[in-house]
Order: C-alpha cells, then structure tokens, then sequence
C-alpha cells in the first residue's frame, strides 16, 4: 500500500487524468489552465500531505495549496486540497474514516492558514454575507481573535459550497462515492468518469450554481440524466459549464478508495 500522501497525489492525478464531463481533462484545457497544468498542481500538492500526521489540518491544506500552484496557469484544485486535508489527516493518523471527527477538531489556526491559502492562487470567490468574507484582508486574524475553527467557517458556507458540505455532513458523498468506485469493472476511467456523472445526477453542482445560476445547474443535472457521457461532455463543453465541486469530491473519493485497498 502507498503513503496516504502518496495516495493522495495518486487521487489527483487519476482525477484530472480522466476525461469527465464538462471539466478540463487530456481532452480539454481550458483557457486559464490546462491537462498538464493540473498534473503540475496534483504533484506540487503533495509537500502538503507529507506534512501529516505531525501537521494540523490547516498546515496541510496550505502547505499543499502552496505546492500546486507552481505553475503558470490559474486554481487547478482549490477545492479538492480543502476537501482532502482532513481525510489526509485521518489516513495518516491511522484510519481516513475518522476524518468527520478530524474535521471538527480545527481550530481557529487553521482556519488563519485556510484564508492564507488565499494569497497564493487566484480563487473564484462568489457573493456572499459572510462576517469572514476571505476577500477581507483581516479575516484571518478575525478568526483567531473570535475563537473561530476551520469547521465553524465551513459551516458557514455548507448552504452554497459542496465540498463546505461536505466537511460539516461527516463526508458523506465522498464516502458512499468511494464505495461505488469500489464496486465498478470496467477499468478505472470508466470507474473515476461514471462515479462522476452519478453525482451529477443526485445533486446540483454548486460551482455551477454559483457562477450559472441554480436553474443551469438543474440543467446539468437533468443533461447528466438524459445523455451518455460523451454526449454529456459535449454540451457542457460547447456551453463552457465546468461542474467543479462535482471534480473535486471524485478526487476525494479516489482517495478514500485508494486507501481501503481499491486497486488501479
């Protein structure tokens, strides 16, 4: 079995290296970042994951934002290094599914370091009433003076942001879709691609949401229904529809597979 940093840069790179609809892929750059990019990012995050288990969840999730930005394009994987810096945590303390616990363990450091994070990527920040907004230069030290935790915050956002979901719901899709891609033949493209447009079809993509309005990403969801995935991934491409936070809990997922014994 790999490193659970090891495993960890393995779930980025199998993520991004499989065409799934809408994002960029070996198919499809886009115009701020590209394919390669993103392999450039996967392998660059993983000073972060080899930080843990010594390291606190926010050391890792900034140490690793730090590492895949060497690269001249824009934010490759925000918001899959977010949602894998506990589950890395967990894994490396002994057991991925102990991440919901690790996630609740923050604290308002690491909640300084996830709006740290911000000053080395070029982040997609939607409108939002937030007392943190991460646009304010003084949020990070707000939280520490407020007794503010990295979970408190991500509570904040669950209501709009799929992977903030995720850290305060116990990880739960990522979990129940890591279990799918356990059960999958067919090979691993097909295993990482299908488990994506499974998700697609359960809920709205937030990102989408965020930038295209909710009823679009009803549309996604209803097109992720209706179509075969090549025919899925040419309409999200034509109309330049990227189902981000969907990506990122598949690299998640393939973590969480890839640490239960789930074989490539």
């Amino acid at each position: 079995m790999l490193t659970p940093a090891e495993d960890a840069e393995a779930a980025l790179l199998l993520e991004a290296g499989t065409q799934k609809p809408g994002n960029v892929g070996p198919a499809r750059d886009f115009d701020d970042t590209t394919f390669h990019q993103f392999l450039v990012g996967g392998v660059g995050a993983r000073r972060g994951f080899e930080v843990a288990p010594e390291a606190t969840v926010g050391e890792v999730f900034v140490e690793s934002v730090r590492g895949s930005s060497a690269h001249r394009g824009g934010n490759t994987q925000f918001g899959a290094l977010l949602l894998l810096a506990p589950l890395v945590v967990a894994a490396a303390r002994g057991d991925v599914e102990e991440a919901p616990e690790v996630a609740e363990e923050t604290t308002p450091e690491d909640a300084a370091m996830f709006y740290e994070a911000f000053d080395y990527v070029d982040v997609h920040v939607g409108d939002a009433d937030t007392e943190y907004d991460v646009r304010d230069p003084e949020a990070r030290e707000k939280v520490v003076e407020d007794d503010v935790s990295l979970y408190d915050v991500m509570k904040e956002s669950a209501s709009r942001d799929g992977v903030a979901d995720e850290w305060t719901s116990g990880f739960g899709r990522t979990l129940h879709a890591a279990s799918r891609l356990e059960m999958r033949r067919g090979g691993t493209r097909n295993a990482v691609r299908d488990t994506y447009v499974d998700l697609l079809k359960e809920e709205p993509d937030t990102l989408v949401e965020e930038r295209r309005g909710r009823e679009e990403a009803r549309k996604v969801m209803e097109w992720a229904r209706e179509l075969p995935p090549d025919e899925l991934d040419e309409r999200l491409g034509e109309r330049e529809i990227n189902p981000g936070t969907t990506a990122d809990i598949v690299a998640g997922a393939v973590f969480v597979a890839l640490r239960r014994g789930w074989k490539v």
